[in-house]
């Protein structure tokens, strides 16, 4: 017995991509995930996860995130629906 307490061991990881629209309750989430990967400078690392990972080459600013939702946002489709007729007495 080498110890009180063994390390845990790692019996494997699962990577998959996940696409498509973001579930609206976890969206402020995915903000933050957002700004913790390509705007703050860890110092551990010296840069940013996504630069550490080469996702990204430069460290970003919040409004390079602003100017994605806004891009986003411009995108949609604008058109209303048809109104509900009022009904006549």
């Amino acid at each position: 017995m080498k110890g009180k307490y063994s390390p845990a061991e790692c019996i494997g990881t699962q990577k998959y991509r996940i696409e498509g629209d973001p579930d609206l309750q976890h969206v402020s989430t995915s903000y933050v995930m957002m700004y913790y990967n390509f705007v703050r400078h860890h110092s551990k690392l010296r840069m940013s996860p996504a630069m550490a990972a080469g996702v990204s080459t430069r460290l970003w600013e919040i409004g390079d995130i602003v100017a994605l939702v806004e891009a986003e946002e411009a995108k949609a489709d604008r058109t209303r629906g048809p109104y509900k007729k009022k009904i006549s007495d």
